[in-house]
């Protein structure tokens, strides 16, 4: 009774000592986390929003965010391997190293045809036959490296949300706090008496049960953890290596139907000629002219359609971009005789 006195009523510390004493019956005692208490001094707690568990811990609004909409039912979405990454890596040769077995034989087999000259096991020619692929079927390349970019995101956000379950799921265990199953962020166990004890330790009556939650949040120190440098964690374990690979295998399979179509390549023989005079040049490069310093070019590439070489070329130090295409013979005009263009 006499803390009865000296608490004010809608104190739900005071609450759960009349609950204990007989004095409240479980239906009066209100919280917003309180979503069931039992005769005998059990507590459900329930978060109706898993960003109200996250709030918990002290994190900024962008981590409380991106891990609310992580273990959202429609997935974070979140693009953490960008395209551009992807087309790096495999201009680098990198996406080689994912290839299964049938697909290395596959990209031999195209390799022996297109460019029978270099090793794959060469990490430089394993560079150039990869810039050569995506030059020449630069949409096929950009199926397999937007489908390897994919499969980078999931299987970082597949790592991250195993990092935060494990983090954070069961934090309160050793407070007397459980999760319930499998409903991470959602249901926990505790008791009356368990906050009561919780309630004395951090001195406070006053606060709500998501106060009280916060101070232990803040005691855990894990703030300094947001889940947002993904590179530090091993997620490369959680590259589904299965479905990148059937892409990279149905692409291949075209390149190799494309490479004996003709009206793909007009003439594949006239063509690896043409790739072999220009690998002295670096695609999509500037460089000076020959003939005329003032002037710049860069090779896009070639066109197999037609065996014409595709090109830019701007006076230095302007944006005045042109563009051209011409067989082999007048390319070389192009270099050194640019005043005939």
């Amino acid at each position: 009774m006499r803390i009865i006195k000296e608490a004010k009523e809608d104190w739900l510390y005071m609450q759960l000592h009349m609950f204990k004493q007989g004095l409240l019956a479980a239906v009066h005692i209100k919280d917003d986390l309180i979503f069931e208490l039992r005769d005998n001094g059990i507590l459900v707690l329930r978060f109706d929003d898993n960003s109200d568990y996250f709030k918990l811990f002290g994190f900024n609004e962008y981590t409380i965010r991106h891990l609310s909409d992580m273990f959202s039912s429609y997935g974070g979405g979140y693009e953490y391997f960008d395209s551009y990454t992807a087309s790096e890596d495999w201009g680098q040769g990198y996406l080689y190293n994912y290839f299964n077995n049938e697909n290395k034989e596959l990209f031999e087999e195209i390799k022996q045809y297109l460019s029978p000259e270099l090793d794959l096991n060469e990490n430089n020619d394993l560079i150039s036959f990869c810039k050569l692929l995506d030059d020449t079927f630069t949409n096929r390349i950009g199926i397999i490296t937007g489908d390897y970019s994919g499969e980078m995101d999931a299987a970082i956000e597949t790592t991250l949300k195993e990092a935060a379950r494990e983090d954070l799921c069961d934090i309160f265990m050793t407070d007397g706090i459980y999760q319930i199953g499998n409903s991470c962020f959602y249901k926990y166990y505790t008791t009356v008496d368990n906050l009561i004890k919780l309630y004395d330790r951090f001195n406070d009556k006053t606060s709500n049960i998501s106060g009280l939650l916060e101070k232990l949040g803040e005691e855990k120190g894990v703030d300094n953890n947001e889940y947002n440098d993904w590179y530090e964690y091993h997620y490369h374990d959680n590259f589904d290596e299965g479905s990148f690979n059937r892409t990279v295998n149905w692409n291949l399979e075209k390149i190799k139907e494309e490479l004996f179509d003709s009206d793909n390549f007009k003439d594949i023989e006239e063509f690896k000629k043409i790739r072999e005079i220009l690998s002295k040049f670096t695609f999509k490069k500037w460089y000076d002219l020959p003939k005329d310093k003032n002037k710049m070019f860069k090779i896009i590439g070639v066109d197999p359609t037609t065996n014409h070489i595709l090109y830019e070329y701007k006076i230095k130090n302007t944006m005045d971009f042109k563009k051209g295409k011409s067989d082999l013979k007048n390319f070389n005009l192009f270099l050194f005789q640019p005043e005939l263009f």
